[in-house]
Order: C-alpha cells, then structure tokens, then sequence
C-alpha cells in the first residue's frame, strides 16, 4: 500500500520564520492524509499478519496429516511386503506340492517308465495308465511295476484280488496337503 510522501521543504531550524512558518503549514495540512493512510496501513498489516498466522496453522496441519499419511503408508507398505513374503511361500509350497505329485502320477504311457516325470528315480508309489493295456500300475521299489485297476467297465478285480473295491485315499491327501497348508 502507498502513501503519500510529505510535502518539501522539510521544516528546519536554520530557515528563516516566514519559511519554517510556510513549511510547517504544508506539513500540519499533509497530517490527516498521513494519519488516514498510516491507519489502512495498519488495517491492512493486521490483516496480513492474520491470514499468514491462519495459514501457517493450516500448513502446520497440513504436514501433521502428511506425517501420520506417511506413517499410514509405510504401514501398509510393511503389510504389503509381508503379504508378498507369504505368497512367495505359499507359491514355493504349492509348487513342491505340485512337484511331489508329478514325481508319483507319471501320466499316459504306453510302457513301463524307467524315470519319473523330471529324469529321476521312480519313487515307492508312482503310477500310470498304461495306454496300451488300460490298467492302472502303480511302482514299488521292493516288486517293480505291478497291475492296478483297469480301466473297463466291470472292475472285479485290483492288485490281483477279487472282492469289493474300497477306495480309501485320505492317506494320500494327507501326504499332498500336509506341506504347509
């Protein structure tokens, strides 16, 4: 805001009576515009000094809500990160799970396999569908391949054995679902 500057010459000591009289007249005359002026001025400073107080109580906010944000985040960022941990062990699981399956069921094969799914050594327990003859056989390391279930309608027997067929295959979903589930 601008004010207006006082008239010249400035009142001195060392003028004569006549030209101090004359200058002090121009200064007495500047006075009321002065005191007008001077007062929106500081109207208008209080004013200022208001909003920037106000503002700087909202900033104050403002950063106290961006603390506890970032303090959100990094919460949620920690979350996330744990979350991510366990599905790359729920994923490992699986997939060991997956892998001990596919070492015992070989598949469709129209022959005894010698190695399991990936190149190993068969494992006490593997079997197959042997696409040649219909049967289920199933791999003990103590008596090799041996005949299973076959595949016709009219099952009457399994594994050598006649009688009622009763499946029971808790034993292996005990196995399969045992590793970390």
């Amino acid at each position: 805001m601008a004010m207006t500057p006082f008239p010249t010459p400035v009142p001195a000591r060392t003028m004569t009576q006549a030209a101090f009289d004359a200058a002090m007249a121009l200064h007495f005359g500047a006075l009321p515009t002065f005191v007008a002026e001077a007062n929106a001025l500081q109207l208008d400073v209080s004013a200022k000094q208001a909003a920037t107080t106000a503002a700087a109580g909202a900033a104050g906010e403002s950063a106290a809500t961006a603390t506890t944000k970032a303090g959100e985040a990094s919460i949620s960022a920690g979350t996330a990160s744990a979350a991510a941990s366990t599905a790359t062990n729920k994923l490992a699981a699986i997939e060991a799970l997956y892998d001990m399956f596919d070492d015992r069921n070989l598949g469709a094969h129209a022959a005894d396999p010698a190695l399991d799914n990936d190149g190993n050594a068969l494992l006490d327990g593997c079997f197959y569908i042997n696409t040649t003859s219909g049967y289920l056989r199933g791999y003990t390391i103590a008596g090799g391949w041996v005949q299973g279930v076959g595949a016709v309608a009219g099952v009457s027997s399994l594994n050598g054995q006649v009688g009622a067929i009763t499946v029971d295959l808790r034993p292996l979903e005990d196995m399969l679902f045992a590793a970390n589930f």
